[in-house]
């Protein structure tokens, strides 16, 4: 039961992300976000859902340490891609 509840909310992230993604103008960021591995995209779409740390680690597995450092690494490639333009 909870692995199907936490499967339904991931589904629901990621038509999120995917709707977002169409509204985005920035080829560039698209692409990085796009091109992002499968978990990078979970992770990224539940803390833009408001879910802590902590509860993203007990829904999708990873430490909370690589947590910050798959968040640090995207928000590096979208820093670089920005200060480009």
């Amino acid at each position: 039961m909870l692995f199907n509840n936490l499967h339904s909310r991931i589904e629901k992230a990621m038509e999120d992300m995917n709707a977002l993604l169409n509204c985005m103008g920035n080829p560039q960021l698209l692409h990085i976000l796009l091109t992002a591995d499968r978990k990078m995209q979970e992770i990224l779409l539940l803390r833009m859902q408001g879910y802590q740390s902590k509860e993203i680690d007990a829904m999708t597995g990873p430490s909370e340490q690589t947590l910050y450092t798959r968040l640090n690494r995207l928000k590096k490639k979208i820093k670089k891609l920005l200060e480009s333009e």
